[in-house]
Protein backbone atom coordinates (compact mmCIF):
# COMPACT_ATOMS: atom_id res chain seq x y z
CA UNK A 1 0.00 0.00 0.00
CA UNK A 2 1.19 3.33 -0.96
CA UNK A 3 -0.57 7.04 -0.97
CA UNK A 4 -3.49 6.01 -0.11
CA UNK A 5 -5.10 7.67 3.53
CA UNK A 6 -4.88 4.35 5.98
CA UNK A 7 -4.48 6.90 9.00
CA UNK A 8 -5.15 5.54 12.43
CA UNK A 9 -8.42 3.94 12.32
CA UNK A 10 -6.96 1.80 9.13
CA UNK A 11 -3.85 1.09 11.40
CA UNK A 12 -5.47 0.15 14.11
CA UNK A 13 -7.68 -2.45 12.41
CA UNK A 14 -4.52 -3.76 10.12
CA UNK A 15 -2.74 -4.21 13.99
CA UNK A 16 -6.06 -6.24 15.01
CA UNK A 17 -6.36 -8.43 12.10
CA UNK A 18 -5.04 -12.16 12.39
CA UNK A 19 -4.73 -12.12 8.58
CA UNK A 20 -1.71 -10.38 8.95
CA UNK A 21 0.17 -13.52 10.86
CA UNK A 22 1.70 -14.97 7.44
CA UNK A 23 3.12 -10.97 6.33
CA UNK A 24 6.43 -10.44 6.07
CA UNK A 25 6.80 -7.18 4.34
CA UNK A 26 4.56 -4.43 4.94
CA UNK A 27 4.50 -0.74 3.31
CA UNK A 28 2.70 2.01 4.84
CA UNK A 29 4.58 4.90 4.24
CA UNK A 30 2.83 7.93 3.27
CA UNK A 31 -0.69 7.01 4.76
CA UNK A 32 -1.36 9.61 7.35
CA UNK A 33 -0.77 7.27 10.06
CA UNK A 34 0.26 8.70 13.69
CA UNK A 35 0.86 7.93 17.76
CA UNK A 36 -2.56 5.87 17.79
CA UNK A 37 -1.76 3.61 14.71
CA UNK A 38 2.03 3.38 15.49
CA UNK A 39 1.56 2.02 18.71
CA UNK A 40 -1.36 -0.78 18.07
CA UNK A 41 1.07 -1.66 15.34
CA UNK A 42 3.77 -1.82 17.62
CA UNK A 43 1.54 -3.94 20.02
CA UNK A 44 -0.32 -6.15 17.52
CA UNK A 45 -0.06 -10.03 18.03
CA UNK A 46 0.00 -10.75 14.44
CA UNK A 47 3.10 -9.28 13.02
CA UNK A 48 5.70 -11.54 14.47
CA UNK A 49 6.67 -12.43 10.91
CA UNK A 50 7.38 -9.18 9.54
CA UNK A 51 10.99 -8.81 7.83
CA UNK A 52 10.32 -4.94 7.15
CA UNK A 53 7.65 -2.35 7.96
CA UNK A 54 8.05 0.87 6.24
CA UNK A 55 6.18 3.46 7.73
CA UNK A 56 8.15 6.33 5.95
CA UNK A 57 6.92 10.02 6.49
CA UNK A 58 4.32 9.25 8.86
CA UNK A 59 3.50 11.64 11.24
CA UNK A 60 4.42 9.45 14.16
CA UNK A 61 4.64 10.84 17.62
CA UNK A 62 7.76 9.91 19.73
CA UNK A 63 5.92 7.01 21.91
CA UNK A 64 5.42 5.25 18.62
CA UNK A 65 8.42 5.91 17.12
CA UNK A 66 10.34 4.08 20.61
CA UNK A 67 7.50 1.24 20.87
CA UNK A 68 7.80 0.33 17.22
CA UNK A 69 12.05 0.84 17.22
CA UNK A 70 12.11 -1.31 20.51
CA UNK A 71 9.30 -4.03 19.00
CA UNK A 72 10.99 -4.45 15.15
CA UNK A 73 14.84 -2.90 15.54
CA UNK A 74 15.90 -2.60 12.53
CA UNK A 75 12.93 -3.87 10.60
CA UNK A 76 11.54 -0.53 10.79
CA UNK A 77 12.08 2.59 8.43
CA UNK A 78 10.36 5.38 9.70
Amino acid sequence: MSGDDVGDAGAVALAASPYLAELTTLLLSYHGIGEEGGLALAASPHLERLRLLDLSDEPLGAAAQAALHGRFGSRVKL
